[in-house]
């Protein structure tokens, strides 16, 4: 695209963009006012703001002084719109042209700082909704963790239980059925009152049994049978 008017790349702050030199601008537009005088009265007119909408330059012309307007390519458009000139509509085309060309190499770079700071801020935002999805993930997380850790905590452990059968066979002790369940109801009143957990086995006569903890049977038994010796075979099968 032939540069109509030039374009330059000036700061606003930390960030670079292309611009137009106002005094170019001025010329090409053919206005018959003076450039200071006119610049001055737009800014005013149209209540445009340094460092949003241009930025002061130390001048190729003139004296060392003398400072040179740089706007955004927005603010031309809108100063050439103004003039109601062929000459303005003519600059207000091409810098439309210029903007579509940018943006389709460079979308980014196309951004005014404007919009490039609500983007920054929708990324922050989005960054600490995620962080957050995190965190609450996590703590569902760790809660899962724990609760699975107290769940087996609570379970009867086989290798510690035994029931009351198993138990008399290591024993020795031979007792009546309803013996049996009269020490295994003892069993199970006594692990509720501490809070012990009752398992069970699957058995061949009655389909299944409960098992007790050994101490459990063993209080028991010792109170059942108080004469016998308990010197209790770990490694028995309930």
């Amino acid at each position: 695209m032939p540069d109509l008017i030039p374009l330059h790349n000036a700061s606003f702050g930390t960030e670079t963009f292309q611009t137009v030199n106002a005094r170019e601008l001025h010329a090409f537009l053919e206005v018959g006012v003076r450039f200071n005088d006119w610049i001055i009265r737009r800014i005013a007119e149209f209540a445009f703001e340094e460092g949003r909408d241009f930025t002061l330059l130390k001048s190729e012309y003139g004296t060392p002084k003398t400072k040179d307007y740089f706007v955004t390519l927005d603010m031309a458009k809108e100063l050439s719109m103004v003039e109601r000139t062929a000459k303005g509509k003519e600059a207000r085309q091409y810098f439309i042209a210029v903007e579509k060309s940018w943006r389709e190499k460079s979308p980014l770079a196309a951004q005014t700082p404007a919009t490039q700071i609500q983007l920054l801020l929708a990324q922050v935002q989005l960054l600490a909704q995620v962080e957050e999805k995190q965190r609450l993930l996590k703590v569902v997380q760790d809660q899962h963790t724990q609760d699975i850790a107290d769940i087996r905590a609570a379970l009867p452990d086989p290798a510690k239980q035994m029931s009351v059968k198993a138990f008399a066979n290591c024993l020795g002790v031979r007792m009546t059925t309803t013996h049996a369940s009269r020490i295994g109801k003892r069993c199970a009143g006594l692990s509720r009152a501490e809070g012990r957990m009752i398992g069970t086995l699957p058995d061949e006569t009655y389909g299944q049994v409960n098992t007790y903890d050994r101490d459990i049977l063993q209080t028991i038994f010792q109170e059942e049978f108080p004469l016998r010796p308990y010197a209790i075979d770990v490694g028995a099968q309930a």
